[in-house]
């Protein structure tokens, strides 16, 4: 089964069968946490791959706990955890949904999500622990798109 490794060194592609565990798949150290993708919880200490095989995409995140995220709109903010493999459009969900700033639904889908301080729309399927990096947090602005007129 093909598994995607994302970790402190990037992200690589690993050839690996289902008997074999992810700690020996991914080259993790003991005790150190093993996360699905967009799972809210990391996976046993002795998992094997095959727990990834009803996945769509079999990829884990290695080395990362929880990532504190906290999102900035209308100059206020608000915080959730998430694990590193949640993607930036569950963010995005939670961020403008009833337990985030409980937007009308109208309006969330003009809002986009960027990196605190910067201009570029993050794209939907980055990984929060990918924008992480090596740290525990991510500050984030809820902005409105790019609009074009026309």
């Amino acid at each position: 089964m093909r598994v995607y490794v994302h970790d402190a060194e990037g992200k690589r592609v690993v050839e690996a069968d289902e008997a074999a565990t992810l700690v020996d798949v991914t080259g993790a150290s003991a005790g150190t946490k093993i996360w699905a993708e967009d799972a809210a919880e990391p996976l046993a200490a002795d998992a094997t791959v095959r727990v990834l095989a009803g996945r769509n995409v079999a990829a884990v995140h290695v080395g990362k706990g929880l990532i504190t995220v906290s999102v900035t709109y209308a100059g206020a903010t608000k915080t959730e955890t998430f694990g590193p493999g949640a993607k930036i459009d569950k963010v995005l969900d939670w961020a403008t949904g009833k337990d985030g700033f409980d937007l009308p639904e109208g309006d969330r889908h003009d809002l986009v999500l960027r990196l605190k301080g910067s201009t570029g729309s993050l794209d939907p399927d980055t990984h929060v622990g990918t924008l992480a990096g090596k740290g525990e947090t991510l500050a984030l602005d809820l902005l409105p798109g790019d609009k074009f007129a026309g």
